[in-house]
C-alpha cells in the first residue's frame, strides 16, 4: 500500500480490515464498530480508550483494526498511542515515532507536527514519541488534557491505546480523562479473576465503560488462549526500559487475535466468561 505521498508502506499483518477485508475477522471488527456507533449515538463519546487486564489480550490489535474500520466508514479518526512504555501503534502503520505524544507533553514539539497521516484515508496517528522515564507522571499533567481537548475538537473519533490495567497505573490515569472506555479480555481457563479485578478498578474510578470485547472465542473454542503467560508480560511492563529512539525487537503482544466476540453496551458490572460465547457485563 502507498501513503499520500506515493511511498510504499508496509502495514502490520494483523490489520485484517486491510489485508483480508472479507474475512470473518474483519467482519467481527466491523461488528464492534457498529456496536460502538450505536452506544455513542447522540452522546459526547468522541475520545475512547481501549485497554485490557493483561498484555496479550489483544488490545492493540483491536484498536488498530477498529480505527481502520471507523475510518473506512468515512469518519475522521485519530489513533493516539498513550502506551508510553511499549508503543506499537506507529509500527502497525509503517510510521516513525521520533516525535510524538511525549514531546508534545514536554513542550518540545507542537501537536500538529507530531500527528502523522497513514496510508488509510481518514486515519491519522499520534505516536508515542521517545519513551520517557516518567510515563505515568506525564499523563497526569494538564498538557495531556489539553491535547485530548484539541483532538476532540478536530476529529470525529479519537481512539487511545493504553497499557494493561493490571500491569501499571498509566491506564487508570488516562481513564478519567476520556469520554468512554472499551475493555478487551481474552477468555482463558483462569482468566476470570483478572477480569473481575479489572472491573473493580473501573468501578472504583467511576469510568464510563462502553463495553467489553472478548477474544479467544472462535474456531478453537473458548479456551483458545489457555496457557499464555500473562504474568510474565505484566513483568515486562513493570521492568526497566530504555529511552532509545529505535524500536526494540520482540515487543509485540504475543498471540494473534481471534475474532472479537462482541461489544457489550451495558455498563461495567460482573464480567463473566461464558463457556462458548462472549463475556457479558450485566447490571
Amino acid at each position: 500500500m502507498a501513503d499520500a505521498a506515493g511511498n510504499a508502506v508496509e502495514l502490520d499483518s494483523g490489520l485484517a480490515t486491510v489485508h483480508s477485508a472479507m474475512s470473518p475477522e474483519a467482519e467481527a471488527y466491523r461488528g464492534v464498530r457498529t456496536a460502538l456507533f450505536f452506544s455513542t449515538h447522540g452522546e459526547r463519546h468522541k475520545v475512547i480508550q481501549v485497554t485490557s487486564p493483561h498484555m496479550g489480550d489483544g488490545k492493540t490489535t483491536l484498536i488498530i483494526n477498529l480505527a481502520v474500520s471507523i475510518a473506512q466508514a468515512g469518519r475522521k479518526v485519530l489513533l493516539l498511542d498513550a502506551d508510553l512504555r511499549r508503543p506499537r501503534v506507529h509500527r502497525a502503520f509503517g510510521l516513525t515515532s521520533r516525535i510524538g505524544l511525549a514531546e508534545v507533553l514536554t513542550g518540545t514539539a507542537e501537536l500538529a507536527d507530531a500527528i502523522q497521516m497513514t496510508a488509510i484515508p481518514n486515519l491519522s496517528v499520534l505516536p508515542c514519541g521517545r519513551r520517557p522515564s516518567n510515563p505515568a507522571e506525564l499523563l497526569t499533567t494538564p498538557a495531556f488534557e489539553d491535547v485530548l481537548d484539541d483532538l476532540r475538537a478536530a476529529y470525529d473519533y479519537v481512539l487511545v491505546d493504553s497499557p494493561p490495567l493490571l500491569a501499571v497505573s498509566d491506564p487508570c490515569v488516562v481513564a478519567p480523562r476520556v469520554d468512554g472506555l472499551v475493555l478487551t479480555i481474552r477468555v482463558t481457563k483462569n482468566g476470570r479473576p483478572a477480569a473481575e479485578r479489572a472491573r473493580d478498578l473501573l468501578v472504583r474510578l467511576k469510568v464510563n465503560c462502553l463495553g467489553v470485547v472478548v477474544n479467544g472465542v472462535g474456531k478453537q473454542g473458548a479456551m483458545a488462549g489457555y496457557g499464555y503467560d500473562y504474568y510474565r508480560h505484566a513483568d515486562d511492563y513493570s521492568a526497566p526500559y530504555t529511552t532509545a529512539d529505535h524500536d526494540e525487537p520482540g515487543m509485540g503482544e504475543g498471540q494473534p487475535l481471534t475474532p472479537p466476540a462482541r461489544l457489550s453496551s451495558e455498563p461495567a458490572g460482573h464480567v463473566e466468561p461464558v463457556a462458548n460465547g462472549p463475556a457479558h457485563a450485566p447490571e
